[in-house]
């Protein structure tokens, strides 16, 4: 029998130690993280906790118990410190370690297109063999290296993560341990895939710093197939090489992760030192050198985002870790790549027929040679430049010699519309999503009015694998008097008009799970009664003298800061971090620009019709604010399905449908985003330089709404004075993982 829910995930604001528990960020099969912070110094930190149920089961404390042994006993750059650790009250471990910005090496290997540059592989390569090697020495083999427990920060640093599988090596060499199967298929080494524990030493973690350098140099697994068949593969057959998926890459590159891949221990490197010399050696030969594997220009918007809530509204392009992609929304030419990436410290020419590299779009209105995309070191951005084209170049619906890029921008090219992105904040929300759904975790969804909070509550039911119904309830549309009926039932003769016992929202969601949608306008009375709903899963329907036991996931989603509202006094601090044990955050549609074309010709298909913008309308389309969201959206493809006889639609047929939408490029015909240089604000505005903006940013606690209501404008106003001086959203520590 499972535990329950509150020996799982302790409440948020709970102590351990000196350490007080924020907000949960990961919630594993084993262990939770939390971002914690030191009530005595306020210094934030990533807290590991075991979870109640595995503690029955020695080996999982035993697991826990090494990994805080192993990283006290570890002292490098690229392995996190242990700040903290202990017991709680229900005889727990917990440990904490320092609170980390950034992501995985396989979120960043999907972001810049699937492949790594071969010097960046080199680079971090070297960095993970030396952090290992420092860990053998000190006694412990790591058994589970792979991308995933790989993180990077966002100065560019190279951690290395989960030590809860290390093993430490005996005076023979061999680990003391049982003879189960540890590791990841695919990365374990085939000592481990077979078992044979007797042998797993330095060399094994060897193998997997081989298996992982080349899925990020090729995109590819050292083993095709299911986890089981590359468990199999890994120890009855030798690896392919690195050549056979990739032979665009360096000989030298290729012979030193072959060399790692051996079947036989005694055939590999004998030490991680000895790999990372001869890495470092490759690398010397080729300093100053450019790798001539250019990263691909397939873009995956499917990834694992690690930095979910901390990633900025509006970050500014910069070369690092987080690459830059111009996304394809709208093109005549079907055959077109998607996405390309924009080059580390190079350019990109798009045009009909681009050179070698470049971006060719089969469209008649694109020049030759249309445009250029290359970085700006004077500047700090990238630009784009009108290379004597034809018919131009247009930067947010204005026409434009050059111009500096930033996020969300929109690139027009004959009739091609692009997007330009950085990041997806919606990619992330849809990965915490679904990272959480098969979890007990109550989820906060937050988002203005139409993002779309109740299709991700419905996503996040229909991946979680329970078995009733969803429901939904507005908490904001309940008839106060009967507010606490409709939630928790009746029972006949309980008021006025009860004449027979009904079920509530509760019993109706048995099994399944209950959306509690506006919940920031639940009346305040109801509030003490859902947190005992929610602390004890029983519910007392009105007028009942018993409680009853219930089996329901409660999903939560609202439109207002209850942060504010709890400072109001008009909701309980306690429901809100019940409520809150993960949050999801979705960002309005006019920040998910890339996604508007896609949504509104998903929006034609339900209404049986076929799509197809004139490029000027899918400019407007895409330039426009949405202040009503995807709702607003929805609505205008839906009123064009039902009154257009065509499937194609223009700017003239947009603006009869939505006179400001099609309007909307030439009001921002003032952006500061296409100017030559920017703009000094004008004199009436209160912020004159960047300094100040980030300063009221970091006031606001990046809340760019609050931050326009000071100012007495708009947010669009607010992102056009950050696009123009160069100011992101102050970013707050992301998760270790």
């Amino acid at each position: 029998m499972s535990e329950p829910h509150d020996l799982m995930t302790p409440a948020l604001g709970t102590r351990l130690g000196a350490w007080r528990l924020d907000r949960l960020v990961h919630l594993g099969v084993r262990a939770s993280v939390y971002r914690a912070t030191n009530v005595d110094g306020g210094t934030p930190g990533a807290l590991k906790l075991l979870h109640a149920s595995p503690i029955l089961h020695p080996i999982a404390g035993q697991r826990f118990a090494r990994e805080i042994t192993a990283l006290k006993g570890l002292s490098h750059p690229a392995i996190p410190r242990v700040l903290d650790h202990g017991i709680d009250a229900r005889g727990l471990p917990w440990f904490v370690t320092e609170w980390l910005v950034g992501w995985d090496l396989e979120t960043h290997r999907v972001r810049l297109g699937g492949r790594l540059p071969v010097h960046e592989v080199i680079d971090l390569g070297a960095r993970l063999l030396d952090a290992l090697d420092h860990a053998h020495r000190a006694g412990f083999v790591h058994r589970d290296v792979k991308p995933q427990n790989l993180f990077l920060t966002e100065s560019f640093e190279l951690c290395v993560l989960d030590f809860g599988v290390c093993r430490a090596v005996a005076a023979a060499g061999s680990l003391t341990g049982d003879n189960a199967v540890i590791g990841t298929p695919g990365y374990m080494a085939p000592e481990q895939a077979a078992r044979r524990s007797a042998r797993v030493d330095a060399r094994a973690d060897v193998w997997s710093v081989g298996a992982t350098l080349f899925r990020l140099a090729s995109g590819r697994p050292v083993h095709e197939g299911t986890p089981e068949e590359q468990r199999t593969k890994t120890h009855r057959e030798p690896a392919r090489s690195l050549a056979a998926v990739a032979p665009d890459l360096p000989p030298d590159l290729i012979a030193i992760v072959d060399r790692a891949l051996m079947l036989d221990p005694e055939d590999r490197f004998q030490s991680a030192a000895e790999m990372r010399a001869a890495l470092l050696a490759r690398s010397l030969e080729r300093a100053g050198q450019r790798s001539a594997a250019v990263v691909p220009t397939v873009f995956s918007q499917t990834y694992d985002n690690r930095t979910t809530e901390e990633e900025s509204h509006f970050p500014s392009l910069r070369e690092g870790p987080q690459p830059v992609v111009l996304r394809l929304v709208n093109t005549p030419d079907a055959s077109a790549s998607r996405d390309r990436v924009l080059p580390l410290h190079g350019e990109l020419l798009i045009g009909r027929e681009a050179a070698p590299g470049g971006w060719s779009i089969a469209d008649a209105r694109v020049s030759r040679l249309h445009a250029r995309v290359s970085w700006d070191a004077a500047s700090g951005c990238y630009r784009i430049t009108d290379l004597n084209s034809r018919n131009g170049v247009r930067v947010n619906g204005v026409r434009t010699q050059s111009a500096p890029l930033a996020p969300g921008d929109v690139v027009r090219v004959g009739e091609s519309v692009i997007v330009v992105m950085q990041g997806s904040r919606m990619a992330a929300a849809r990965a915490t999503a679904e990272r959480v759904a098969a979890s007990p975790a109550t989820v906060l969804i937050l988002g203005e009015t139409g993002v779309g909070k109740e299709v991700l509550a419905r996503h996040i039911h229909g991946l979680s694998g329970r078995t009733g119904p969803f429901v939904a309830v507005n908490c904001g549309a309940l008839p106060p008097d009967l507010a606490a009926s409709e939630l928790f039932g009746h029972v006949r003769g309980a008021f006025s008009g009860a004449t027979a016992s009904r079920r509530g929202m509760f019993q109706a969601a048995e099994r399944g799970t209950l959306l509690l949608d506006e919940v920031g306008e639940l009346p305040l009375h109801l509030q003490p009664l859902l947190l005992r709903a929610l602390q004890q899963r029983t519910v007392r329907p009105v007028g009942a003298d018993a409680e009853h036991a219930v089996d329901v996931r409660v999903l939560a989603a609202t439109n207002v800061s209850l942060d504010r509202a709890v400072a109001e006094g008009r909701f309980r601090a306690d429901l809100y971090a019940r409520l809150a044990q993960v949050t999801i955050e979705l960002p309005p549609l006019r920040e998910r620009r890339d996604e508007v074309i896609e949504l509104a010709q998903l929006f034609a298909a339900r209404a049986g019709r076929t799509l197809v913008l004139a490029a000027d309308a899918a400019e407007a389309l895409v330039l426009w604010t949405w202040p009503y969201n995807v709702r607003e959206l929805e609505n205008l493809v839906q009123h064009w399905a039902a009154r257009a006889p065509a499937d194609v639609l223009g700017i003239q047929e947009l603006r009869e449908l939505h006179p400001r939408l099609a309007s909307f490029p030439s009001e921002r015909a003032q952006s500061p985003v296409v100017s030559e240089s920017p703009r000094p604000m004008d004199a009436r505005d209160p912020l004159r330089d960047r300094e100040l903006l980030h300063a009221l940013l970091t006031e606001c606690a990046g809340n760019v709404s609050e931050a326009a209501r000071r100012l007495g404008t708009t947010r669009a106003q607010v992102y056009r004075w950050m696009a123009r001086l160069g100011v992101t959203i102050p970013r707050t520590p992301g998760p270790l993982r």
